[in-house]
């Protein structure tokens, strides 16, 4: 049984759009359910006037209180009857196989606990904007396809809207964190029980109008205007770095038992978010300097690497 856990809040504009994507997959979900967020538009209205007339089950829950949106996709997932649970934002477009690709993953290897695809950016009249948030990501599925999970160490690449997992990790993973992201924390504790795939094709428009995250490359300009007060750009910087630090020691903390089972060393990228931070906070230059060949064992791609070490040898000559 397929169940799709859709979020929304104010999404008037785009959520017939997005349902109608739904509802007209080549494999269809067995049921939809909504929870919304306290809306204030006509949002449910729309959303029950089109799957009034689905033959595709559904629920939509107004919710009391607004919970934002990591707390309401927990919720969300909880009601699903469906031992696969698809997540939807309110403002995408689904491909119409996204659904049979997606769980044909499943279908063919039971050890597969997670599988998530690429996606296509557009703007709010979905009109292309960039082919692969893969690429923006600098993502090697392949590298994730011989086992190489490293990345999930550094940052997240698990977009929600564009995975799919079993319940049973929804069980393992709740409740989920405060400070993680629900995809983010989803994908971290996915590789403490089982297989995560990457599936290699753009399955859904992935609308940039008002995301919490996603985004097509800055321009030069752009990034030079972004950069022009450097003490913030550094400040939010280090604030990721502790951040990451903060994620990472509450799965080591939650799931004691899971760690040596995971694909990747955990503990490994702890420790290299925590001394990072340690440098930063009493303006160590050289002990960045020191650890810098980590820099390069720990992200895959050289680029970021560079990248990442500069920022932090700059922010480790500025008191916050």
């Amino acid at each position: 049984m397929i169940s799709v856990a859709m979020c929304t809040y104010n999404g008037s504009k785009h959520i017939k759009e997005q349902l109608e994507s739904i509802i007209y997959q080549t494999r269809k979900p067995d049921e939809i359910i909504i929870c919304d967020d306290c809306s204030s538009d006509n949002t449910v209205e729309i959303a029950q006037n089109l799957l009034s007339v689905s033959t595709i089950k559904s629920t939509i829950i107004r919710n009391e209180i607004n919970l934002g949106f990591r707390k309401n996709f927990e919720k969300a997932i909880g009601l699903c009857h469906g031992d696969i649970v698809f997540l939807s934002d309110q403002d995408d477009v689904w491909l119409p196989e996204k659904i049979e690709k997606v769980a044909n993953i499943f279908d063919n290897d039971e050890e597969v606990i997670m599988a998530f695809h690429d996606a296509c950016l557009v703007d709010g009249n979905l009109h292309p904007l960039y082919p692969s948030f893969w690429k923006i990501l600098r993502f090697n599925y392949e590298d994730f396809l011989a086992n190489n999970f490293n990345i999930l160490g550094v940052k997240n690449v698990v977009q929600g809207s564009a995975c799919a997992f079993k319940k049973e990790l929804y069980d393992e993973a709740k409740p989920f964190s405060t400070i993680a992201f629900h995809d983010e924390w989803l994908g971290l504790i996915a590789i403490l029980f089982d297989k995560v795939v990457p599936v290699n094709y753009c399955m859904m428009k992935y609308r940039q109008e008002n995301n919490v995250v996603g985004g097509v490359p800055k321009t030069i300009k752009e990034k030079v205007i972004l950069w022009t007060n450097v003490r913030k750009k550094l400040k939010i910087h280090v604030d990721g770095i502790e951040k990451r630090e903060a994620i990472l020691s509450e799965v080591i903390s939650r799931y004691p038992k899971r760690i040596a089972h995971a694909s990747i060393d955990i503990k490994k990228y702890l420790d290299f978010f925590h001394l990072r931070a340690s440098y930063i906070k009493s303006n160590c230059f050289f002990g960045i300097v020191k650890m810098s060949f980590v820099f390069y064992k720990c992200y895959q791609s050289p680029l970021i690497a560079t990248k990442e070490l500069a920022k932090d040898l700059m922010a480790s000559t500025i008191r916050f």
